[in-house]
């Protein structure tokens, strides 16, 4: 009784007799019938990649993505000038620590300097008189191994003194300025807080790459090499692996992926994603759109247009994603299959059984 109803709906649709509801399978329509049913076709290609397991997964930054600054002078914290989940600009100062040591190092430098301005001078005027025989050349060796000594004490001074900003007109004081454009993760320390010189004071997150963490049951191990697809349907958002772990964890079974993700604002560090792996897909292995792919008397089928109608090509679907089906089926490459009007060749091809 259903068939009947459908194919009578069918051909009232189609204003016109089907002449040939299913001979040998073949749904033969013409083209004002396939226009007034509303069938259109998509493309089957070849398959690139197939899913393999949707698995759960969070968002982190990259491992050079954090950057930690140190306190390279022991002393004080006098004051935070950001917080947490703020967003500096290169340049930007972050605290400022009220420092002996760093007096001393200015002191150290401010000698190293002189020292070497006097060694080297003198070294012009040992030279002048070592070539007139004047002084022993003994002597002009040693005074510039000498302004070689100090010369390294000026650098390494210099070196360690242009980390830091020193604080106008505040004696001993000097600021951790941010290196580049980030945001801060981690802040270790507040105002009245004791600092050690090397210890961690801040850290530094580089908002302009994400990467995916997660999970991978072990069965898909060897199935998932570097170089795959991890995508983020939710946020239109793929990702390349760029490591898998070889040791399964014992509890879960698991091995864990990382894939670098394209950047998408929405995505925060921390959050939790479903992702879905894809790997390269099976030799044969075709794409047609996931729409295609629909039930037929317990069967999955796709609707093959073919000259003078549409024949129902069975398919074993090896994997679905947002917008196509990975299936092995006898079908050639650039072949059309329907997407729209399935309703109508279903209950055509009912018909025709």
């Amino acid at each position: 009784m259903f068939r009947c109803l459908m194919a009578a709906t069918v051909m009232a649709l189609a204003f016109a007799p089907v002449s040939a509801a299913a001979e040998e399978g073949l749904i033969r329509l013409s083209d004002t019938q396939v226009a007034r049913l509303g069938i259109t076709n998509g493309e089957v290609r070849a398959a690139e990649r197939q899913q393999l397991t949707v698995v759960p997964g969070r968002i982190t930054a990259p491992l050079d993505a954090l950057l930690t600054m140190a306190a390279p002078f022991a002393g004080t914290v006098l004051s935070v000038q950001t917080l947490e989940g703020a967003k500096v600009r290169a340049g930007q100062d972050l605290l400022v620590i009220v420092s002996n040591e760093y007096l001393a190092a200015q002191s150290r430098h401010a000698q190293a300097a002189a020292d070497y301005r006097a060694l080297k001078a003198s070294v012009g005027r040992l030279k002048t008189l070592s070539d007139e025989g004047i002084v022993a050349e003994a002597r002009l060796q040693a005074t510039e191994a000498d302004a070689a000594r100090a010369k390294a004490e000026l650098d390494a001074t210099t070196r360690l003194l242009e980390q830091v900003k020193p604080v106008q007109g505040k004696p001993g004081a000097y600021s951790l300025a941010a290196p580049k454009d980030a945001t801060i993760a981690q802040l270790s320390v507040m105002p009245g807080d004791m600092i050690d010189a090397l210890d961690g004071a801040v850290v530094l997150e580089d908002a302009g790459a994400l990467w995916l963490e997660a999970e991978l049951p072990a069965r898909f191990m060897g199935q998932v090499t570097v170089g795959d697809t991890a995508r983020l349907e939710a946020y239109g958002v793929d990702g390349k692996i760029i490591a898998v772990g070889r040791v399964v964890d014992r509890q879960s079974r698991s091995v864990t992926v990382r894939a670098a993700l394209d950047i998408h604002t929405a995505l925060k560090p921390g959050q939790s994603v479903q992702a879905m792996i894809l790997a390269a897909a099976q030799a044969g292995a075709l794409s047609v759109p996931r729409d295609a792919v629909v039930r037929l008397v317990g069967d999955e089928i796709v609707f093959l247009l073919t000259e003078g109608g549409y024949q129902a090509v069975p398919v074993t679907v090896l994997s679905r994603g947002a917008n196509e089906a990975i299936v092995m089926a006898n079908l050639t490459k650039g072949a059309k299959v329907a997407v729209s009007g399935l309703t109508e060749l279903k209950a055509l091809a009912m018909e025709g059984q």
